[in-house]
């Protein structure tokens, strides 16, 4: 029985506010689809070190990127269009420090809205 790859899924993100505690949130359908083509899903937080993401990574195989709002057009130099629902901060952060590594490791990728963006 051949082994079942390890496939991360970020999260989104959203901050604490007055009234209710920072969390983060993944649709089924992410890992349902992973799980469906015969992979495990493993959710990834956004956390801050970089030591303890590549110490997840080292356990991957893959990595599908999830959708979402949008990236804020000002981290590659452009101006923010009122129509542009950012992304938190800490997410898209998070998610492009992900993408690079990902990238430098050459890691199988899939990304979906958002993460195919950071891809490119």
């Amino acid at each position: 029985m051949s082994k079942k790859p390890f496939i991360g899924l970020n999260t989104d993100f959203f901050s604490a506010t007055h009234n209710r505690p920072a969390y983060s949130l993944l649709c089924a359908g992410y890992y349902d689809a992973i799980l469906a083509t015969g992979g495990i899903p493993i959710v990834v937080p956004p956390v801050e070190s970089l030591d303890d993401l590549s110490t997840i990574l080292d356990r991957l195989d893959g990595f599908l990127l999830i959708g979402g709002r949008d990236l804020d057009p000002r981290y590659d130099g452009f101006m923010l269009h009122p129509s542009v629902r950012p992304l938190d901060p800490r997410r898209e952060e998070f998610d492009r420090r992900l993408c690079q590594l990902l990238c430098e490791r050459r890691m199988p990728v899939f990304g979906i809205g958002a993460g195919m963006h950071l891809l490119n």
